[in-house]
């Protein structure tokens, strides 16, 4: 059976009424005693001295009787009924005095005993209701991280051509709230019908650029393989400069760190149209991803 604190309570309500019971049956009980016995030494008292056998008197008894317990404890003199009951709690205690002085050390004992356990338990709820606050506090924390945190998104990805050198350049924004600081970004084009191994990214750290919210940086990539897909193998002898049969896949990251530290990147994917310069994202691809 679980003990709950209200049995505990009822339990300790029960026993202290059952307490106070038994101590006022005692001190009537006292009470009745020692009122009969006020009555009977009144009676012999008032009595005449009468010889025994022996020639002495009862008087000379009761004499020698006073004179054995002159040391014992007196008896109490008590009225009887309701309005003496009061004085006989008093002599109940008086008489019984070692008796309630243990009980109330035991008492003490007993109470000291629930107040530690009551303060240890106290202290355990106080260590609960702390782990508590400070998981809600982390909640909190995480929560606002997560609606006030950098974002970083890929725009208007181009082809560029300088002197018969292909580029590929795209534009990297802070979308999101708080300062976004780029670590590193990783590019690599795949001219290939689809991908199917994973590319092999050419990675530049970064360390000095720094994007607030709606800053934005240009990212400029010179692949070895954009000048054969870019201008085709006959530049050289004027002829079709475009190679309109393979497609070309750029795909990449920005690696950054939020203001608490917390690494994060952005992944894109873009596929360029056979004979032109735009490049789509692909849909569904495990590429185009936000952390």
């Amino acid at each position: 059976m679980l003990i709950t604190p209200r049995r505990i309570d009822l339990l300790t309500g029960f026993l202290a009424a059952f307490a106070v019971f038994c101590f006022v049956m005692a001190a009537a009980d006292f009470q009745s005693s020692y009122c009969g016995h006020q009555s009977n030494d009144q009676h012999q008292a008032s009595a005449p001295a009468q010889p025994n056998a022996t020639g002495g008197t009862l008087s000379g008894q009761n004499a020698d009787q006073k004179e054995q317990g002159k040391h014992a404890k007196p008896k109490p003199s008590l009225a009887c009924g309701v309005l003496g009951f009061p004085g006989a709690v008093v002599a109940f205690m008086d008489h019984h005095g070692g008796f309630f002085v243990g009980g109330f050390t035991f008492f003490l004992f007993l109470s000291t005993t629930l107040l530690w356990r009551s303060t240890e338990r106290l202290w355990e709820a106080g260590e609960r209701q702390a782990a508590l606050t400070r998981d809600s506090i982390n909640l909190a924390r995480e929560e606002f991280n997560a609606t006030h945190r950098p974002r970083i998104g890929i725009r208007g990805v181009h082809t560029l051509t300088v002197d018969r050198e292909g580029f590929l350049g795209f534009v990297y924004v802070n979308r999101g709230i708080g300062t976004a600081k780029i670590t590193r970004i990783g590019c690599a084009v795949i001219v290939t019908e689809y991908i199917r191994n994973a590319p092999a990214f050419e990675v530049r750290n970064i360390t000095d650029v720094e994007l607030k919210s709606g800053d934005s940086e240009f990212y400029e990539y010179n692949p070895r393989n954009i000048v054969e897909f870019s201008f085709g193998r006959g530049f050289d002898n004027n002829s079709d400069p475009r190679d309109t049969s393979s497609t070309a896949y750029f795909v990449g990251f920005v690696a950054y760190e939020d203001s608490d530290g917390r690494q994060r990147e952005t992944g894109f994917c873009r596929k360029n149209a056979p004979g032109t310069d735009i490049w789509t994202a692909v849909e569904n691809s495990g590429y185009e991803y936000e952390d």
